[in-house]
């Protein structure tokens, strides 16, 4: 069945984002599944965008991962500024190829090209691939050298 993400925008004096992931047989369906859990607010104008996630398959092939978040920029007066995400902005790399490219946190911090790379790696959505912008890649799961360093005192 494919797996379709739903960012859900809702608006009024302010613009708020929820994002949900559904498995549904289309897009119609995957809609509907993601409205059930949104409840409308009175007022309020909402606006469903949803994508097929092509790459659902080969992040169930990663095996563990390692979360990583997409933060678009956009140039103004030489400074880079926050940009509005183009769709979901969370995504997931093998925690193998992770560890590869980075063996400790200074890697990750200090090696901003690498960190740059990630974006064309595991479940990034299209629009994150294809960003011509200036932009940020964060790791949520900063526990994940913990956990090798862990592992290699046991072995020891």
């Amino acid at each position: 069945m494919p797996r379709y993400t739903v960012l859900i925008v809702q608006k009024l004096a302010i613009e708020r984002e929820a994002t949900v992931i559904v498995e549904a047989d289309d897009e119609a369906d995957a809609i509907e599944a993601a409205s059930e859990g949104a409840a409308p607010v009175h007022g309020w104008t909402t606006r469903y965008e949803t994508m097929q996630d092509e790459t659902y398959e080969d992040a169930k092939l990663l095996g563990e991962t390692v979360r990583l978040r997409f933060r678009p920029q956009t140039w103004f007066q030489n400074n880079a500024y926050p940009a509005d995400a183009e769709g979901p902005t969370d995504f997931e790399v093998s925690k193998a190829r992770f560890l590869e490219m980075f063996e400790n946190e200074l890697q990750f911090t200090d090696d901003h090209s690498a960190r740059d790379d990630l974006r064309h790696e595991g479940t990034s959505s299209h629009w994150i691939r294809d960003w011509s912008g200036p932009f940020e890649v964060d790791l949520l799961d900063y526990g994940v050298w913990d956990e090798t360093e862990s592992a290699d005192v046991e072995a020891a």
